[in-house]
Protein backbone atom coordinates (compact mmCIF):
# COMPACT_ATOMS: atom_id res chain seq x y z
CA UNK A 1 0.00 0.00 0.00
CA UNK A 2 1.38 3.40 -1.00
CA UNK A 3 0.96 6.54 1.05
CA UNK A 4 0.15 9.88 -0.54
CA UNK A 5 3.78 10.92 -0.18
CA UNK A 6 4.84 7.87 -2.19
CA UNK A 7 2.70 8.94 -5.11
CA UNK A 8 3.71 11.61 -7.57
CA UNK A 9 1.12 13.13 -9.88
CA UNK A 10 2.51 14.43 -13.15
CA UNK A 11 0.48 15.25 -16.28
CA UNK A 12 -2.50 13.20 -15.13
CA UNK A 13 -0.52 10.02 -14.64
CA UNK A 14 0.45 8.32 -11.41
CA UNK A 15 3.61 6.43 -10.61
CA UNK A 16 5.27 5.29 -7.43
CA UNK A 17 8.64 6.51 -6.27
CA UNK A 18 11.20 4.35 -4.56
CA UNK A 19 10.58 1.05 -6.34
CA UNK A 20 13.60 -0.84 -7.55
CA UNK A 21 13.95 -1.97 -11.16
CA UNK A 22 13.64 -5.59 -10.04
CA UNK A 23 10.16 -5.20 -8.58
CA UNK A 24 8.65 -2.81 -11.15
CA UNK A 25 5.43 -4.00 -12.71
CA UNK A 26 6.29 -3.06 -16.28
CA UNK A 27 3.55 -5.12 -17.90
CA UNK A 28 0.70 -3.23 -16.23
CA UNK A 29 2.20 -0.08 -17.77
CA UNK A 30 2.19 -1.45 -21.31
CA UNK A 31 5.75 -2.77 -21.40
CA UNK A 32 6.49 -6.42 -22.04
CA UNK A 33 9.90 -6.34 -20.39
CA UNK A 34 10.35 -10.13 -20.50
CA UNK A 35 9.83 -10.13 -24.26
CA UNK A 36 12.05 -7.10 -24.86
CA UNK A 37 15.17 -8.03 -22.92
CA UNK A 38 16.24 -10.93 -25.20
CA UNK A 39 16.16 -8.50 -28.16
CA UNK A 40 18.75 -6.44 -26.30
CA UNK A 41 21.01 -9.42 -25.58
CA UNK A 42 19.79 -9.57 -22.00
CA UNK A 43 21.34 -6.17 -21.30
CA UNK A 44 18.93 -4.05 -19.28
CA UNK A 45 21.12 -0.91 -19.60
CA UNK A 46 21.05 -1.20 -23.39
CA UNK A 47 17.26 -1.60 -23.34
CA UNK A 48 16.90 1.42 -21.05
CA UNK A 49 19.19 3.45 -23.32
CA UNK A 50 16.84 2.74 -26.23
CA UNK A 51 13.81 3.62 -24.10
CA UNK A 52 15.48 6.96 -23.27
CA UNK A 53 16.02 7.55 -26.99
CA UNK A 54 12.34 6.82 -27.57
CA UNK A 55 11.39 9.39 -24.91
CA UNK A 56 13.69 11.99 -26.49
CA UNK A 57 12.40 11.39 -30.02
CA UNK A 58 10.11 13.95 -31.63
CA UNK A 59 8.50 11.48 -34.04
CA UNK A 60 5.21 11.19 -32.18
CA UNK A 61 4.87 14.97 -31.98
CA UNK A 62 5.07 15.18 -35.77
CA UNK A 63 1.87 13.12 -36.12
CA UNK A 64 -0.67 15.74 -35.09
CA UNK A 65 0.46 18.44 -37.56
CA UNK A 66 0.57 15.83 -40.34
CA UNK A 67 -2.98 14.71 -39.48
CA UNK A 68 -4.21 18.29 -39.34
CA UNK A 69 -2.72 19.00 -42.77
CA UNK A 70 -4.36 15.79 -44.05
CA UNK A 71 -0.99 14.44 -45.23
CA UNK A 72 -1.78 10.71 -45.21
CA UNK A 73 1.61 9.77 -46.65
CA UNK A 74 3.47 11.61 -43.89
CA UNK A 75 1.17 10.18 -41.21
CA UNK A 76 1.75 6.69 -42.58
CA UNK A 77 5.53 7.17 -42.66
CA UNK A 78 5.66 8.37 -39.05
CA UNK A 79 3.13 5.84 -37.73
CA UNK A 80 4.79 2.92 -39.52
CA UNK A 81 8.15 3.88 -38.02
CA UNK A 82 6.64 4.24 -34.54
CA UNK A 83 4.91 0.89 -34.92
CA UNK A 84 8.28 -0.76 -35.60
CA UNK A 85 10.04 1.01 -32.75
CA UNK A 86 7.30 0.28 -30.20
CA UNK A 87 7.25 -3.35 -31.35
CA UNK A 88 11.00 -3.70 -30.89
CA UNK A 89 10.84 -2.01 -27.49
CA UNK A 90 7.86 -4.20 -26.53
CA UNK A 91 5.70 -1.19 -25.69
CA UNK A 92 2.77 -3.44 -26.44
CA UNK A 93 -0.16 -1.14 -25.67
CA UNK A 94 1.19 1.63 -27.85
CA UNK A 95 2.06 -0.90 -30.54
CA UNK A 96 -1.43 -2.41 -30.52
CA UNK A 97 -2.92 1.06 -31.03
CA UNK A 98 -0.43 1.92 -33.77
CA UNK A 99 -1.37 -1.12 -35.87
CA UNK A 100 -4.90 0.05 -36.79
CA UNK A 101 -3.73 3.67 -36.80
CA UNK A 102 -1.07 2.88 -39.41
CA UNK A 103 -3.54 0.86 -41.47
CA UNK A 104 -6.02 3.74 -41.37
CA UNK A 105 -3.72 5.76 -43.65
CA UNK A 106 -2.07 3.01 -45.68
CA UNK A 107 -2.78 3.71 -49.37
CA UNK A 108 -5.27 6.44 -48.45
CA UNK A 109 -5.52 10.03 -49.59
CA UNK A 110 -6.96 11.38 -46.32
CA UNK A 111 -6.58 11.14 -42.58
CA UNK A 112 -10.23 10.95 -41.51
CA UNK A 113 -9.97 7.61 -39.72
CA UNK A 114 -6.57 8.46 -38.24
CA UNK A 115 -8.05 11.67 -36.83
CA UNK A 116 -10.65 9.57 -34.98
CA UNK A 117 -8.06 7.12 -33.64
CA UNK A 118 -5.49 9.73 -32.62
CA UNK A 119 -6.90 10.84 -29.21
CA UNK A 120 -6.68 7.32 -27.74
CA UNK A 121 -3.20 6.85 -29.21
CA UNK A 122 -2.07 10.21 -27.84
CA UNK A 123 -3.37 9.41 -24.36
CA UNK A 124 -1.56 6.06 -24.29
CA UNK A 125 1.61 7.70 -25.58
CA UNK A 126 1.49 10.32 -22.80
CA UNK A 127 0.91 7.68 -20.12
CA UNK A 128 3.75 5.54 -21.47
CA UNK A 129 6.16 8.47 -21.63
CA UNK A 130 5.19 9.56 -18.13
CA UNK A 131 5.81 6.07 -16.74
CA UNK A 132 9.10 5.63 -18.61
CA UNK A 133 10.31 9.02 -17.42
CA UNK A 134 9.53 8.02 -13.85
CA UNK A 135 11.61 4.84 -13.94
CA UNK A 136 14.58 5.85 -16.10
Amino acid sequence: FLSITDIIIHRNCYFSRGKTMENMDYYSHGIDYANAIPRFLGKEDLYFDFLRKFIASNSFHELKPAIESNDADKVFEIAHSLKGVTGNLSLYRLNQLLIPFTESVRNKDNCLEAKELFPQLEEEYQQTICYLTSIL
